[in-house]
């Protein structure tokens, strides 16, 4: 009969959180310590967090003090931590308390947490005996399919719910609290967690259907290893200018992928080397578009031209930007993402390209433009789940080049992105240039790349502070006012697990 089971985990301090790693595993790297260190650090973030600290801290103890003792191996409350659980993993859970009134009969409560933001698709089911402390998983297994146990469903699914309603109404049923809690999962057949194992799962998908979670054969995760180095040792660099040097040779071949490359490949990577990648990689060469091929002209200015966003080398209009969710365990609120042009690299150095602009609207022919520009991820509409280690950014981005005038207004030396490790030998252009000829060949102006980096908000100071290493930069793109690109797109060839 399709119904709700009760899962098994180890009678321990630990229980809630082996229980969410049942239902949720596809994290499996996270030990209990650094579980703990990830708590602390989204209570703190997360001023909604804080009214529940304010209950269990002590007299006197700042929010900071409490999260370095959770960081130390203290254990916050259930409400705290559920909500933090949920928060943190981007996944709504859905619980229901069962104890005993005083005339002895199973009461059952339920609860959801996390479920007020609706970019949050995927739920789980939990159950929690208040008598004995203990929480369990709960699973779901239909008659279709009696082997496989169901953990992590759509948010809004009405079968779903009407099954969770239907399990807490036999639970309310049972003639005593015993009862209710005879084990539906014996410890042999379990996905049994103990204190000692490593406790995961905290990334999800997200779910637009009901998923099956099982365990992973070794065999299969070594098969999908060896299909990624085959794929990427097939992979080409592009052909180097004749002045190009070292550095940008390096440059070229760090961030070489192949057009028709799937990130279904990126999906197959582990969460700890996963990295923020473009999913195809802007165009080698494309044509520059000047202020005047965006605006109304004087003389029809109702007229709207259409915008004419960054295209990939598969010829969609939009960058699809892959940033792995290990990333965003922060507070979203207090997460940027900055989009920078830059050159490319110039004795070692890159520089802000002054050449050109982004609009921070590209719907808006008048959009107020700037370089870099930051985009709050809080905020992203274009921002969902793209695979269990990946959520995607469709980005829809205008680059606006300067007219010759423009440029020479702009503020020289360039600004310097980024500079060389060992740069004892290697100095920074200084120079100031009289003409646009000059200024382009010396920074290479019409060659540029686009850089994201992931940058989070102090909750202390309110700073803005990098993260070098949740940093994206693409290959170059030479800029080309004659270029004619193809309008035909390209197929994107994705591998099949």
């Amino acid at each position: 009969m399709a119904t709700f089971h009760r899962g098994f985990v180890e009678d321990n301090r630990f229980s809630l959180y082996s229980a969410f790693q049942y239902v949720n595993v596809s994290l499996n790297t996270i030990t209990k310590e650094r579980l703990l260190e990830l708590l602390a650090d989204r209570i703190l973030l997360c001023k909604r967090l804080h009214p529940i600290v304010e209950k269990h801290k002590s007299s006197g103890e700042s929010i900071q003090k409490y999260c370095n003792r959770i960081k130390k191996g203290k254990l916050p409350s259930g409400e705290l931590a559920l909500q933090a659980l949920s928060i943190l993993a981007g996944i709504i859970i859905r619980l229901v308390s069962i104890k005993e009134d005083d005339q002895g009969n199973v009461d059952a409560l339920q609860k959801t947490y996390n479920d007020g933001y609706e970019s949050t698709k995927d739920c789980v089911y939990m159950l929690y005996d208040e008598i004995k402390t203990q929480y369990y998983p709960l699973y779901f297994v239909d008659e279709e399919n009696p082997t496989e146990k169901k953990t992590i469903f759509d948010r809004n699914d009405p079968k779903m719910l009407q099954f969770f309603e239907k399990y807490v109404k036999e639970l309310k049923e049972q003639p005593n609290h015993n009862a209710a809690l005879q084990p539906d999962e014996s410890p042999t057949s379990s996905k049994e967690i103990n204190e000692d194992e490593h406790l995961s799962g905290m990334i999800t998908t997200s779910a637009s259907e009901i998923r099956v979670i099982k365990r992973k054969e070794p065999e299969y995760a070594d098969l999908l290893l060896a299909e990624k180095v085959r794929k990427h040792s097939k992979t080409e660099t592009a052909p180097l200018k004749h002045n190009q040097d070292q550095s940008d040779l390096m440059e070229q071949s760090d961030c070489s992928t192949s057009e028709s490359q799937s990130t279904d490949d990126a999906a197959l990577t582990s969460d700890q080397t996963a990295k923020m990648k473009l999913q195809v990689e802007p165009p080698r060469k494309f044509r520059g578009r000047t202020k005047g091929d965006f605006t109304p002209s004087k003389s029809n200015p109702s007229k709207q031209k259409p915008p004419r966003c960054i295209s990939d080398r598969n010829n969609n209009h939009f960058l699809n930007l892959l940033i792995p969710k290990s990333y965003l365990l922060t507070d979203l609120c207090s997460t940027l993402l900055e989009i920078s042009v830059i050159t490319r690299k110039v004795n070692g150095f890159s520089y802000i390209n002054s050449y050109f602009n982004l609009p921070k609207n590209y719907s808006d022919p008048y959009s107020q433009r700037g370089n870099p520009i930051y985009i709050p991820l809080d905020n992203a509409a274009n921002l969902s789940s793209y695979s269990e280690i990946f959520h995607q950014l469709k980005l829809r981005l205008m680059l606006v080049v300067c007219k010759n005038e423009e440029l020479m207004e702009c503020d020289q030396p360039l600004k310097v992105f980024s500079a060389p490790q060992n740069a004892s030998n290697k100095k920074p252009i200084t120079d100031i240039f009289e003409t646009t000829d000059e200024f382009k060949k010396a920074y290479h102006l019409a060659d540029m790349r686009l850089a994201f980096t992931l940058k989070t908000k102090n909750p202390d100071n309110g700073t803005i502070e990098p993260d070098s290493s949740k940093q994206y930069i693409s290959q170059i793109s030479t800029e080309n006012r004659k270029h004619k690109k193809s309008t035909s797109k390209k197929k994107v060839i994705k591998f099949k697990k």
